[in-house]
């Protein structure tokens, strides 16, 4: 099955960088299944996550939820309405705790979709 990457960002993204290399394990990110992703899109998810406030690639291309198969950077003011969801989820539970420690700690999150 295909996987999304989410990781931690250490610092925030700077102006004028593009993240648009796949780089995984630079944000030790974990794998999630496409699945637990492509569900955001099947009308179960809140208008909260997919109208939550993002970036692709690059903070000069603003968006909302994830970019499905590009990179989104979520900023920690966003994390409360991907957290809202997914905890809901038994198998998203290493997911949660990722966005839960990100939020704690006012990081963004990085996703490399498939």
């Amino acid at each position: 099955m295909a996987k999304h990457e989410f990781g931690i960002m250490p610092d925030p993204p700077a102006e004028g960088v593009w993240y648009s290399e796949y780089v995984p394990e630079k944000y030790r990110c974990i794998s999630v299944d496409d699945g637990l992703i492509e569900s955001l899109w099947s009308g179960s998810a809140p208008e909260a996550v997919l109208s939550a406030p993002t970036y692709y690639q690059t903070l000069s291309q603003p968006g909302h939820g994830l970019d499905y198969t590009g990179v989104t950077l979520i900023p920690p003011s966003s994390l409360d309405a991907f957290i809202g969801y997914f905890e809901s989820i038994p198998q998203a539970a290493e997911l949660t705790a990722l966005m839960h420690r990100a939020r704690r700690a006012g990081k963004f999150l990085i996703h490399f979709g498939i």
